[in-house]
Parts: C-alpha cells; structure tokens; sequence
C-alpha cells in the first residue's frame, strides 16, 4: 500500500505542478490591428546616425595629375548589423577651399560614399552607395560646398561594417601636384538604415 499511495503522491504532485505552470504562463499574443503593426515596424527603424561636430578625418589633400588619385576617407560611422534587403540611405555634406594663387590651378573634387571593412578602407572595388562623381573648384573659391548622397540595398547580412564618405582631387591647367584645404567643422556624414519590410 505505501508504494501504491507513494505513486499516487507523485502523480497528484505532477498534476499539480503543470495546473501551475498553465496559470503563471503568459496569454498568447493578441493578434495586432494594422496600426499597430505599422507602429510596430515604425519602431524597428533604427536611429539616424550622425557624425559629431569636428569629424573630418583629414584637413588636406594631395591633387594629383590625374591617375592614380589619392583616396582619403573624410568621414566615418560604424554601422549596425545589417539583414538582408534592409537599405541603407546616406547624405554626406562637406567644404574645401582653394587659395592656390596660380590662376590657371583649377581643382578636380570627386567623391562617393562606400561600405568598408574599417575607417581608412577607400577601396575602390567596395560596394558603393552611387557611382564617384566630380565637380571642379575654381581658383580662389573660399569654404566651396559640396554634398553628396545615395542608397544602398543589401544582398546579404553585413557585420563589422562602416560606412565611409571618400574624397579625391586632380589638378587641372598647371604643371605638379597641388593641395586643397578641407574646412573643419564645416560638414558631415548621416545615414539611416530602412528594414526590409518598410521598402518591399
């Protein structure tokens, strides 16, 4: 008898035991209205990220006679992970000066935005945000403002990246290299990173 009652004991506890867990266990989901489900994928946009104040990277850069450029990295921000078919969407803003005193030194700016495995990556063979494109300087422009902006949709999960604003000059119309001054605290770089689902 004292076994049997022992196995009854166990069963009653058993019971017992799951008839709790069924009462602590949390209700299934509600099923959400469309609203709340638009502000629910609202909510999964990530923030803009933004460089700081001062970001520039580098205050001046080499003009070259042309190939091969000079790539430097003026701007950075660390991306978050990124899933497959999220778009990324940046604008990059910025201002050079050139105080060069030969009249005839005109000065080739181009530019694009790209996706690199680091701060200083400039690789030109990187995914890119848009094709490079160029505008030229005349001679003694003061604080000149450029701007730049593109997307992005990835084609697959990216971890560990950064998003980079590259710039690179040529000289036109004089003999040698030159330099142009980039201002400081004159610009810098966003981006805003869209889930898939807000795009589809």
């Amino acid at each position: 008898m004292g076994k049997i009652n022992l196995t009854l004991s166990e069963a009653i506890a058993d019971e017992l035991s799951q008839a709790l867990e069924a009462a602590l266990a949390p209700p299934p989901p509600i099923p959400l209205t469309l609203e709340e489900r638009v502000a629910a994928l609202e909510a999964r946009k990530f923030r803009p990220l933004r460089t700081p104040f001062n970001a520039e990277r580098v205050q001046t850069i080499v003009a070259t006679q042309g190939h091969p450029y000079q790539y430097y990295v003026l701007y950075s921000l660390p991306l978050p992970d990124i899933k497959a078919g999220d778009m990324i969407e940046a604008f990059c803003q910025f201002q050079m000066t050139h105080i060069e005193a030969n009249a005839d030194a005109r000065y080739m700016v181009g530019k694009f935005l790209m996706i690199g495995d680091s701060p200083t990556d400039a690789a030109l063979l990187k995914p890119k945000l848009n094709s490079p494109t160029a505008l030229n300087i005349e001679r003694l422009r003061v604080h000149e403002p450029i701007h730049h902006f593109g997307d992005y949709i990835a084609p697959q999960d990216l971890t560990g990246k950064h998003l980079n604003a590259v710039v690179y000059s040529q000289r036109l119309g004089a003999a040698g290299n030159g330099t142009i001054r980039v201002d400081q605290g004159y610009g810098h770089l966003s981006v805003k990173i869209w889930p898939a689902s807000m795009i589809s």
